[in-house]
């Protein structure tokens, strides 16, 4: 049986913002996300300058720059409203492809300082997750280590 190869963690994020690009008619707000160059493979010189520069391992792949308000339906009736200063995500493939522990600090860190910080496997997820953030949809989907232990010490 033939098995159609896997796209790259690269080639999803290019798919992405070129579907951001076709939405953005829809939802013009989508123009000011951005990629964040932290990952990849460098040689030693290079890994240096750009630490240097301020590049730190485990910061999230794309950043959408929009505060929202999102009032979500909790199961007794009520309603939580959140407010975020923005969208961050973490591009992995759809097939392989871990959260390393830097990632999940960093997820864990911008989740406190107010940021919606999501793991999206493929670029449909995270358009899905995008499109729930903009029209109001969106809850956190992924699990923090940080936030496991706290619902296992319930």
């Amino acid at each position: 049986m033939y098995r159609i190869p896997c796209q790259l963690e690269g080639e999803e994020q290019a798919a992405l913002f070129r579907w951001a690009q076709f939405q953005s008619r829809k939802y013009p707000e989508l123009d000011l996300m951005f990629h964040i160059p932290n990952g990849g493979k460098r040689g030693k010189a290079e890994a240096a300058r750009f630490k240097a520069e301020g590049v730190k391992a485990g910061v999230p792949d794309m950043f959408f720059p929009k505060a929202k308000w999102i009032e979500t339906k909790r199961t007794d009736g009520g309603f939580d409203n959140r407010f975020y200063c923005g969208l961050f995500v973490e591009m992995k493939r759809i097939s392989g492809g871990t959260v390393s522990t830097e990632q999940d600090r960093w997820l864990e860190e911008l989740r406190r300082a107010g940021y919606a910080a999501e793991v999206a496997r493929g670029w449909e997820a995270a358009a899905a997750i995008i499109l729930d953030y903009i029209e109001g949809r969106y809850t956190p989907i992924y699990k923090t280590k940080a936030e496991k232990e706290a619902k296992a010490c319930l």
